[in-house]
């Protein structure tokens, strides 16, 4: 339909004026830039306050991403590119992230369904997050509800992943490892484009829009 379209041009030019906008201010430069693959998803997401470099001007490419630190990322994505105010719940819904960084991060993540525990009350915020068990994290945002669990819960997501080129672009990519920087970048570039997902019963349907709408509807809500 015109009106779906008209919005869609809308949000991708919004999109390039913000980036635009981003380079002009930074030149979107790390210390380490030349290090970074991905240069292009990196600096749409650091224009959308979705990634930041570290203190010391580099960005850290190939450096694993702990599962506390994407449920940031999908936390900031989901509030507009804002670090909202997170009360911790008491208790805590797992042992072990009482007084962690991420403690409300986590809480939130888990309050819609993005992330589990490890099935023994942990969710180990510290560990590293592989390549499929981000790509759950991501799918689940974007509204998908299949059953991510039990023996083949991998399968499913990789299945999905690739079905919507979730993981396109990710040369040489094993989604069974630790997830860097670099890649997640990209990951999640391609899942903030791509439509999300709605369901009627057993029915799954896109829904026309991305996060990258939930994105921007966050800034004016």
């Amino acid at each position: 339909p015109m009106l779906h379209v008209k919005r869609l041009l809308g949000i991708l030019l919004t999109f390039t004026i913000v980036l635009s906008t981003f380079v002009m201010i930074s030149g979107a430069a790390f210390q380490d830039q030349d290090q970074i693959n991905h240069k292009e998803a990196v600096e749409k997401l650091t224009a959308l306050k979705v990634l930041e470099g570290r203190e010391n001007g580099r960005f850290d490419p190939q450096a694993q991403v702990t599962r506390a630190e994407l449920c940031k990322i999908i936390t900031v994505i989901l509030n507009g590119g804002y670090d909202p105010y997170l009360k911790p719940l008491i208790p805590p819904t797992y042992s072990d992230i009482k007084d962690h960084w991420a403690e409300g991060y986590i809480e939130y993540c888990n309050a819609r369904g993005i992330i589990a525990g490890k099935g023994d009350g942990s969710f180990q915020p510290d560990a590293s997050v592989t390549g499929t068990e981000s790509a759950k994290m991501m799918l689940a945002a974007m509204g998908y509800k299949e059953p991510f669990t039990g023996e083949n819960w991998a399968i499913r997501v990789n299945v999905i992943g690739c079905q919507i080129e979730l993981y396109n672009l990710l040369e040489e990519f094993d989604p069974s490892k630790p997830i860097s920087r670099d890649d997640l970048a990209q990951l999640i570039v391609n899942g903030m484009t791509t439509s999300m997902v709605k369901y009627d019963g057993d029915l799954r349907s896109e829904t026309g829009k991305s996060i990258l709408d939930v994105y921007f509807k966050g800034q004016t809500s």
